[in-house]
């Protein structure tokens, strides 16, 4: 049904087209994947590296930084002097300000919100919450 055409009746520059075309494209590939391997390597055995940047080095860390009542304070936007205790006015209006503002980052009406800053509203009310005196 088909015939087979040998390799010589080709056309030559059409074979060395696709010669080079095969060299090319093994090379770029063979040289991808081993920088890939380099980098990879590097950032396993800690030696950082050209792909080792800050942000490998954030994913590193097993413990998060633990937040300050000064950065509470000033999240839910409660003026509270560094260094004074948490009080049952601070914690109470931390409830008002925490309802507040995680409802205005809330999405609605097609409009996003923002879940990073919901997120540190609701760190923050935990901490104020934790750090103050028992009901």
């Amino acid at each position: 049904m088909f015939r087979r055409t040998p390799v010589r009746a080709l056309n030559p520059f059409f074979l060395r087209i696709l010669q080079q075309t095969i060299v090319t494209v093994g090379s770029v590939v063979g040289k991808s994947l081993w920088d890939a391997y380099k980098v990879h390597s590097n950032q396993i055995h800690g030696q950082g590296g050209p792909g080792a940047g800050a942000a490998a080095s954030l994913f590193a860390q097993s413990q998060p930084i633990p937040m300050t009542q000064q950065e509470a304070c000033k999240i839910l936007g409660i003026d509270a002097p560094p260094g004074v205790p948490v009080t049952k006015e601070m914690i109470k209006k931390a409830d008002e300000n925490y309802l507040k503002f995680f409802a205005a980052n809330q999405a609605k009406d097609g409009a996003a919100g923002s879940e990073y800053i919901q997120s540190k509203l609701y760190h923050a009310h935990q901490f104020i919450r934790k750090a103050g005196p028992n009901p």
